[in-house]
């Protein structure tokens, strides 16, 4: 059963195969083959790849000291990773500072923000993720 996508392969010897190419030089592959329960058992810690991007309002908001922020970075075939970008501004477009700036793999990531790090004044701002080409922006209270 191929896990993300819940598709079931009947594989008899020789049916499927996996080509290496210049990208992806080394390709792994782990079988489990058994009944749904033994194949959940074996595979209990694997997570699915998220296939697309997602980004959660921040928790708690508004904000008196930490907030956290959920957020997906889809499967890209053509890139193992993509530049992940968070900003914070004001109400009026001013960068108020960048918390992330790394290259990350598709994946499901949580980051964490101790606002008394920052320069934030009591009010409204906005977050602005972006992944690759995807992005998405929130708004954040704070309260100190």
């Amino acid at each position: 059963m191929d896990l993300s996508s819940g598709t079931k392969w009947n594989i008899r010897k020789g049916d499927y195969g996996v080509a290496a190419s210049k990208e992806y030089p080394i390709v792994s592959l782990n079988l489990v083959i058994g009944t749904s329960s033994y194949i959940h058992k074996m595979t209990g810690n694997l997570k699915p790849v998220p296939m697309e991007f997602f980004v959660s309002r921040n928790y708690p908001n508004p904000v008196r000291n930490i907030t956290q922020i959920n957020y997906t970075i889809p499967y890209n075939a053509s890139k193992l990773h993509v530049p992940v970008n968070l900003s914070i501004y004001t109400m009026s477009g001013r960068k108020v500072t960048t918390i992330l700036e790394q290259s990350k793999p598709a994946g499901y990531y949580t980051i964490f923000i101790d606002i008394s790090k920052y320069p934030f004044a009591s009010g409204t701002y906005i977050y602005r993720l972006s992944a690759g080409k995807h992005w998405k922006s929130q708004i954040m209270q704070v309260v100190k």
